[in-house]
């Protein structure tokens, strides 16, 4: 039983467009899935593991089948909760610990929220790239309540030795909600960074303040269509060189090419600041 649940876990996205119920088939042919599932994102089998959340998320998201509703509404009393937290603070891979802290964000789980505030701070140094996903995931699941912890991260980034943590700051703070950016707590980390040590970080600060100005007028009355077209153009011929966003697509796009799951911090900070000096370099050329 259990290598049939393997494989259809590992088959599921072959099938569930033309097999609306199929999720629910699987769960309701599988009374122990739960420890089933429990075992395989434990077992360290990585293709396992990303197949095995995906259909976690699945279920929760999108199946409304009794039988899927039912394991969902278990599934904050299962061993697959601890499971995802372990991978979350424990796993050696990157992109381990990324695509499941964002299983446990979809999944709901607005108790566990703390799981991902601790691989915030334990992460911060070491591993850059992660944190959005994670301070994206800390504020879906306190969105209706406050926001005193994802701010205390974003402090936490903000003021951190690695200049690659303080950079991703900026980026973290650029995918927040309006309500959340206009926190002054927000404008005082915004303040600090405008006045770093790296010309990288202090150019992203000054073109995101650019951009919620240019935002935040653009569909004021009496703005026309022509009007909007050159803010946003002014919005486009403003974004620096080089910023935190364009960084990690470069550094990633041969790991995922590669089909490597991990990297280390001193990789990416050489990369950085190989892309820095490359840039300044045909700035002053």
């Amino acid at each position: 039983m259990e290598n049939l649940l393997r494989d259809q876990i590992l088959t599921y996205l072959d099938y569930w467009l033309r097999q609306p119920n199929y999720a629910a088939e699987i769960i309701a042919a599988h009374p122990d899935a739960h420890q089933q599932m429990t075992d395989f994102l434990l077992n360290g089998d990585v293709e396992l593991i990303m197949a095995t959340r995906l259909f976690l998320q699945q279920v929760v998201l999108v199946e409304r089948d009794e039988v899927a509703v039912q394991f969902s509404k278990g599934l904050s009393d299962s061993p697959i909760v601890p499971a995802l937290e372990r991978l979350i603070l424990n796993h050696p891979q990157h992109m381990i610990r990324e695509q499941t802290s964002i299983t446990l964000g979809k999944l709901c789980l607005y108790d566990r929220v703390g799981t991902l505030i601790e691989c915030f701070h334990r992460y911060r140094e070491t591993d850059p790239l992660l944190l959005d996903a994670l301070i994206f995931e800390i504020a879906w699941l306190q969105r209706a309540s406050d926001t005193t912890e994802q701010l205390a991260c974003l402090e936490a980034a903000a003021n951190s030795w690695n200049y690659l943590t303080r950079w991703a700051t900026v980026h973290m703070i650029d995918r927040m909600t309006h309500r959340e950016i206009t926190s002054p707590r927000v404008s005082q980390i915004l303040d600090m960074l405008a006045e770093d040590d790296m010309a990288v970080i202090r150019n992203e600060v000054q073109f995101f303040l650019f951009k919620i100005d240019i935002l935040s007028r653009i569909y004021s009355e009496g703005v026309t269509k022509k009007e909007r077209r050159l803010m946003r153009k002014q919005i486009n011929q403003a974004e620096p060189a080089l910023t935190f966003e364009k960084l990690e697509m470069q550094f990633c796009r041969p790991l995922f090419e590669d089909n490597r799951c991990n990297y280390h911090v001193m990789d990416l900070m050489r990369f950085a600041d190989h892309l820095i000096e490359q840039h300044r370099s045909t700035t002053s050329s």
